[in-house]
């Protein structure tokens, strides 16, 4: 039997999602997370600093797609956590280097020869990271020396999110990321539905953009009907743990600030899925996974890895919007576990 954390994070625990369609947040996303375990926060959202000049690794020779900043967020959402604005400041030139490559109708300049990473799907994976991350300096102590920071770039990412509501590019997004055709009318993939519903969402909420919080409703929508009986999101068409993971974490990134009824339970479901599957020594099983670990193989010929980290985002995350303490748990030893073995 797993170990549980000690009571500090047990029934004491800040909840953001109350039960009820009325019900207000009753803490700051940015208080929650800093009163989760270090541990797991610091595996979860690293402090790397690999960005050059806000250009992530892959972006550095020659610009690629703004998909690949995402992960400059991480580096935001630790400063945000530990209050600390000179981290914030060193990886704040994101966005102008972002945001250069904007075109005037909101989407962006990229050179990928990769389907899936090409626009929208790029653009809704830049929006939707960018957008939680402010958010969540939004709610933070450091929330209002940021102010002026962040209103300076949200109408240019409110053009992205009114581009992406587009009909044309919606459909791109069902087809590309939810594997949605004529042929297959349900979601064979929802982890990238989830974070083109999350984009929409949030953008709308940090930026006020015109049709963009109805836009990613009907993808939350299309997402949420693919949850299995069993609690899994599918990817491939079938379970697997690292990116039914990744699913509860974008779902849990909407639900830390928006009040939708539906996404606690159904992240209940998925991370109570999941945590069936991590053993006592913090070990995810891939046995049966459709994407990751036993046996899959990328374009190098190298088994494609379980996120250890993403699964870390989603539990902490997830214990926080259900109020589950046991989640924190899993990210504690998820976390130490990703340590010690790779």
């Amino acid at each position: 039997m797993k170990m549980r954390l000690a009571a500090a994070f047990g029934s004491s625990a800040l909840v953001l999602i109350a039960a009820g369609a009325n019900a207000a947040p009753l803490a700051s996303p940015a208080d929650a997370l800093a009163a989760a375990p270090s541990s797991a926060v610091d595996y979860a959202f690293p402090k790397n600093g690999t960005d050059v000049n806000g250009l992530a690794p892959a972006n550095q020779a020659v610009w690629v797609n703004v998909g690949a900043q995402r992960a400059i967020m991480d580096e935001i959402v630790n400063g945000t956590v530990h209050a600390d604005a000179n981290r914030i400041d060193a990886h704040w030139p994101v966005f102008a280097a972002s945001l250069a490559h904007e075109r005037a109708d909101g989407s962006f300049e990229y050179a990928s020869n990769e389907a899936f990473d090409g626009q929208p799907g790029a653009d809704a994976f830049w929006l939707g990271y960018s957008a939680q991350a402010l958010l969540l300096l939004q709610s933070s102590r450091l929330g209002p020396q940021y102010a002026s920071r962040i209103a300076a770039i949200r109408p240019q990412l409110a053009a992205t999110a009114q581009w992406l509501a587009q009909p044309a590019q919606m459909a791109y997004l069902l087809h590309f990321d939810g594997g949605v055709t004529p042929r297959n009318p349900t979601v064979s993939g929802a982890n990238r539905l989830i974070n083109d519903a999350k984009a929409l969402i949030l953008a709308a909420k940090l930026t006020g953009a015109p049709g963009a919080q109805e836009a990613g409703e009907q993808l939350l929508d299309r997402a949420l009907a693919s949850q299995s009986s069993q609690g899994w999101f599918p990817e491939h068409d079938g379970p697997d743990t690292s990116y039914n993971a990744v699913s509860a974490m974008q779902l849990a990134w909407i639900a830390l600030f928006v009040n939708d009824p539906r996404l606690a339970p159904a992240i209940a479901r998925s991370m109570d899925w999941e945590m069936g599957r991590i053993d006592s020594s913090g070990r995810i099983d891939d046995a049966g996974n459709t994407r990751t670990g036993n046996g899959h193989l990328m374009a190098n010929g190298k088994p494609y890895p379980i996120n250890y980290s993403d699964v870390t985002k989603a539990l902490v995350l997830s214990s926080i919007v259900t109020n589950d303490p046991r989640m924190m748990n899993d990210a504690v030893l998820v976390s130490d576990y990703a340590r010690k073995n790779f």
